[in-house]
């Protein structure tokens, strides 16, 4: 009887170590992640990255990135890696206002045509770059929101960040420093007036304000989810949403900052997968936290990538203040790790 308790035991612990292995921290996603552009230290050469900010893909799985330091946007091949060297896509001559130069990108975005969108943050304007060929694109912009000066006008942002889309094709902007999301009509113009659809009443925590708002997503059905970061929270507000609309919290807890599962801090992109299930980067903690698809304040996320308790660092496991969340085709998280320079797949455990 003790000789089967003994190897009942044994099995037990070979099974579960198994599972371990095949699944490294039981989170669905693999525990160390995978380099796939920069971590070469922080640089201008095509295989280095200064502070990444966006991240998006063209229909072929190219990626490309918001070199925010660099003041460009670089293109990597599908299964890119740590030594691929990219291609300059835009600013090719350095910082500037004329059409083929950028000024501290943060945001970038495809069309369903792969037209490529920067959020050209230094200059307060969204630019175009019309696509001319698979992952070749017009290294002229043109201006369809914003750049007419910094301002809460209508036609105007301070501190644009991210940009989205809907499945009709408007344009959303996160207006960081009016406190505000933007909404601007598919093939909008310089001189187009947007919608305020979120916020625009002061900073504040109510629920129809908000505090500096960062990421963006918007699903299926239009609602449109909001990283709030000095609130600490994501908002979702609804597709028929204006000023003075009130959001619900979604993940996070407006009056309380902190490293516990329940709490974000500075959360900076926001995600949702085909299930619904939220992901966040919670820069200031140093993780990306997965929240499930129901809508709850206080909820407990799960860290599905860098350390729970938000210890910074350079290793696969760590991450650095990482932002700008996208999830790939096979269900991989894709994000910038902006203090480490350099962007960070980890993989979806099938």
């Amino acid at each position: 009887m003790r000789n089967y308790l003994f190897i009942s035991c044994i099995l037990i612990f070979l099974l579960t170590t198994s599972c371990n292995h095949n699944n490294d921290n039981n989170t669905g996603f693999s525990k160390h992640g995978i380099i796939i552009a920069g971590g070469n230290g922080r640089g201008h050469k095509l295989n280095q990255l200064e502070t990444p900010r966006g991240v998006c893909f063209d229909s072929k799985e190219n990626l490309y990135v918001c070199d925010w330091g660099n003041h460009r946007v670089l293109k990597f091949p599908a299964n890119s890696h740590k030594e691929t060297m990219g291609v300059v896509v835009v600013g090719a001559k350095g910082e500037g206002y004329d059409d083929d130069r950028l000024s501290f990108p943060t945001g970038i975005a495809m069309d369903t045509f792969d037209n490529l969108y920067v959020v050209d943050y230094g200059n307060n304007r969204i630019q175009k770059f019309k696509k001319i060929d698979t992952g070749i694109y017009d290294s002229h912009g043109i201006t369809v929101a914003g750049g007419n000066g910094s301002g809460s006008g209508l036609n105007q942002f301070y501190k644009p960040w991210k940009i989205a889309f809907d499945k009709d094709q408007n344009i959303y902007v996160t207006d960081w420093g009016n406190d505000r999301v933007m909404k601007f009509p598919p093939n909008s113009t310089k001189s187009t007036i947007g919608v305020v659809v979120a916020g625009g009443l002061g900073e504040g925590p109510e629920l129809y304000q908000l505090h500096d708002p960062r990421g963006i997503f918007i699903d299926s059905a239009g609602n449109i989810f909001v990283c709030d970061i000095n609130n600490n929270r994501i908002m979702k507000f609804p597709p028929n949403s204006v000023s003075g609309t009130p959001g619900v919290v979604v993940a996070g807890d407006t009056y309380e900052l902190g490293h516990e599962p329940n709490h974000l801090w500075h959360p900076t992109s926001v995600y949702l997968d085909r299930q619904g299930h939220i992901f966040v980067t919670d820069a200031w903690n140093n993780r990306v936290q997965e929240f499930p698809a129901w809508e709850q304040m206080d909820t407990k996320g799960i860290t599905v990538a860098g350390d729970p308790l938000g210890e910074a660092g350079n290793s696969l496991e760590k991450l650095n203040n990482p932002n700008s969340l996208i999830i790939n085709h096979e269900g991989d998280l894709i994000f910038g790790d902006a203090n480490n320079h350099r962007i960070m797949k980890f993989k979806h455990n099938k």
